[in-house]
């Protein structure tokens, strides 16, 4: 009986292990969505400059400027796709948080990022910090480049994405350092899982183990 007991311990750690696996948030540089469900092209904004605190919602993905103190302007720039992009957050203290209207989770999201500051030639921090029910699950800092920079994060376990971008150092989308950051096609994959997961190490030890406890209930059966 102890045997059993400890043989189910296993097989539960394992099981643990192999789920915690496939759901973990993760940041790329590049687009990982080629085949996007939903985009959040900013096309549909219908005015060059809003008030501070604007939010903008397309294809159910809402984004929106947070404890901004200018106002803000969208248009073309940085060579981003289309007529309109994002710039809400540009010379201001605040910063821009990403969301799905029905509060859903993602599971693999891209996003051209940039500069908005077009007229400087210094690159910025791009921060990120992305949460699940209250609670920030992956936080982080890269070198931007001045012009058009995607990005991606997948695994799913998300339901915001904060973004800002900073001159002189990474200091994080709440630190109360000035903005620069614009982006565009915020590009969302609905699917579980928008790409092969691959086996954890342990699979292999799981799936054996598994065959083990079919043959040994078998055993005890005919017993």
């Amino acid at each position: 009986m102890k045997a059993y007991k400890s043989f189910s311990c296993l097989l539960a750690a394992l099981a643990l292990g192999f789920s915690a696996g496939a759901n973990a948030a993760s940041f790329h540089i590049g687009d990982l969505v080629a085949s996007p469900t939903r985009v959040n092209g900013f096309e549909g904004v219908g005015a060059e400059v809003l008030p501070v605190n604007a939010s903008h919602t397309e294809a159910g993905i809402r984004v929106e400027q947070v404890s901004g103190d200018v106002s803000t302007v969208y248009g073309a720039s940085l060579g981003f796709p289309g007529t309109y992009s994002w710039y809400a957050n540009g010379g201001d203290f605040g910063y821009t948080k990403i969301t799905n209207v029905d509060g859903q989770d993602f599971s693999a999201v891209s996003i051209i990022t940039g500069n908005g500051f077009s007229g400087h030639t210094v690159n910025t921090f791009l921060n990120y910090s992305l949460w699940n029910d209250g609670t920030e699950v992956l936080a982080g800092s890269t070198l931007q480049s001045l012009m058009a920079f995607p990005v991606s994060f997948a695994g799913g376990g998300f339901d915001a994405i904060l973004l800002s971008a900073t001159f002189g150092g990474a200091t994080g989308p709440l630190s109360g350092a000035y903005q620069a950051l614009a982006i565009d096609q915020i590009k969302v994959a609905d699917a579980i899982n928008p790409s092969p997961v691959p086996l954890p190490a342990a699979a292999p030890l799981m799936l054996s183990a598994l065959g083990l406890l079919g043959f040994l209930t078998r055993k005890k059966a005919a017993v």
